[in-house]
């Protein structure tokens, strides 16, 4: 539950753009999440449903996309077995997932999304979002998330960060080591030219135990740090 409990943690305690009593029965409220370089999240996608039941009367959106999310739909295209939910997605505009809540936990909604038309994310997907928002809504991300992200280690984070305080779209993540986090705001989101404030802080919601690499003898924890990078708040 690492993984869905740090979008939630991300959300509403550190960018603060949500809150479970935000929406009501009356008014709901819509929340697109653009979940970047999703991996192991493909092994365990239902349990993103746990977001319907903690964002009671949100209809939350959740559109994966990175490298492990583009070779799996386009396998599934020649490979996947007939009436697979990612085969059956290409006729669903890639929505692979689905549930709400009963009605007396709240009737939150999660919709999930593979989107697996390119590797990488940037201003050309989203421009496209943007031309599309009348028929395709969940497509325009109000958070961008990354888990585990690595923002100091692939230089296609850079445009995505770029995009990110560009055009003010909050966008946080989760990291193993805290000194990548430290390396990313020195070396990376400084070298952009954006100096706001990046706080670091640990994840509650990390994963017990340790990673197994013995040349780190300092905290390196699957989702274990988080970063806000932008917060247009």
């Amino acid at each position: 539950m690492s993984f869905p409990m740090s979008v939630y943690h991300l959300i509403v305690e550190r960018l603060k753009i949500t809150s479970p009593a935000a929406a009501s029965a009356g008014k709901r409220e819509q929340l697109n999440i653009l979940l970047l370089g999703a991996e192991v999240e493909l092994n365990f996608v239902p349990l993103f449903s746990e977001l319907a039941l903690l964002l009671p009367h949100h209809d939350v959106s959740v559109v994966m996309w990175g490298y492990c999310v583009h070779k799996l739909v386009q396998e599934s295209k020649t490979q996947g077995v007939t009436g697979s939910p990612v085969r059956d997605a290409a006729g669903k505009h890639g929505l692979v997932f689905e549930y709400r809540a009963p009605d007396d936990l709240g009737a939150g909604a999660v919709s999930v999304y593979l989107k697996g038309e390119a590797p990488t994310w940037g201003k050309a997907d989203l421009e496209k979002a943007l031309a599309a928002r009348g028929n395709h809504p969940h497509l325009t991300p109000d958070v961008i998330i990354a888990l585990n992200a690595g923002l100091g280690s692939y230089r296609s984070w850079y445009e995505v960060i770029s995009i990110a305080h560009g055009v003010d779209i909050p966008f946080a993540v989760t990291e193993y080591l805290q000194q990548s986090l430290e390396f990313t705001v020195k070396y990376v989101v400084r070298a952009l030219m954006f100096w706001r404030s990046h706080d670091i802080t640990y994840n509650p919601f990390h994963r017990p135990g340790q990673r197994p690499f013995a040349s780190y003898k300092m905290p390196n924890l699957v989702n274990g740090f988080s970063l806000v990078v932008v917060n247009n708040k």
